[in-house]
């Protein structure tokens, strides 16, 4: 399992990305239940850790598809996550603090992912 624990700057919240071979072993490891999508849907999911703490988690399978639309997807989940834990409107007249949390997110998710892959890479 590899793991990254990342401040998310001005929010102050944290949040992991997590890489496992399966979710179970993620939920053990953080005394969690996330549930996990069907194999043939899903490879990634996010969710509250602490509510008290204002954690959040993102889970990817250690398979998972080479695919920005996936790391997309979560940081789009954590991108409300933090909105909403800080009690801020998504203003749709003023989507930039929104536009800017989400590509945040997803630069750090594919940095860490991408040396993963880069990693894997080199092993074979």
């Amino acid at each position: 399992m590899k793991i990254k624990k990342i401040k998310v700057p001005l929010y102050r919240v944290n949040f992991w990305i997590v890489i496992a071979k399966d979710f179970d072993l993620a939920n053990k490891h953080y005394k969690i239940d996330l549930e996990a999508p069907p194999l043939d849907h899903g490879q990634s999911a996010t969710s509250y850790l602490d509510h008290g703490k204002h954690l959040v988690m993102v889970i990817v399978r250690e398979n998972y598809r080479d695919d920005p639309g996936v790391i997309a997807h979560e940081a789009s989940h954590l991108t409300d996550y933090v909105f909403e834990m800080r009690n801020i409107l998504h203003d749709l007249s003023n989507d930039e603090p929104y536009a800017y949390l989400l590509e945040w997110f997803m630069d750090e998710m594919w940095k860490f992912c991408s040396q993963k892959r880069a990693k894997k890479k080199d092993i074979k």
